[in-house]
């Protein structure tokens, strides 16, 4: 079994600050004990409605149930759109209060903005955590 597995939300390509600061972390664990999976494709869909939202939501959750076997701990990390917010804050509510499985929700802090689509040209200062998806 694995330590840690990282889930990086994000359609832009992570910024090399970004990326240090997971190189960071990872170099407190053994060597080859933590996974970092990009989730670009997921996080490229549009959200049209509450209805995409849940659709990606769900996808996390399977992704989530099927990889809490492999890793003794999974982050997820990225800027999270509101509706996708929003539907997982709703799903939260119905699970009991930090149960068991969940994974810890880290955005990043950001003082500028990379233009849609192209390479991420943003002033990273850190990754702050934000909530959680229970599963």
């Amino acid at each position: 079994m694995q330590e840690k597995l990282y889930l990086v939300f994000t359609r832009h390509e992570l910024t090399e600050e970004q990326i240090e600061e997971f190189r960071e972390v990872m170099s407190q664990f053994e060597e080859g004990t933590c996974e970092i999976r990009y989730l670009t494709e997921l996080a490229s869909r549009n959200i049209t409605d509450l209805q995409d939202a849940d659709d990606i939501h769900m996808e996390l959750f399977g992704l989530l149930r099927k990889e809490k076997n492999n890793f003794n701990f999974i982050e997820l990390y990225g800027v999270i759109p509101v509706p996708l917010r929003f539907v997982i804050q709703e799903f939260n509510r119905d699970m009991p209060t930090r149960s068991k499985n969940y994974c810890n929700i880290n955005e990043s802090f950001n003082v500028s903005r990379s233009i849609e689509g192209q390479k991420s040209t943003i002033d990273h200062k850190r990754w702050l955590p934000v909530g959680d998806i229970r599963y």
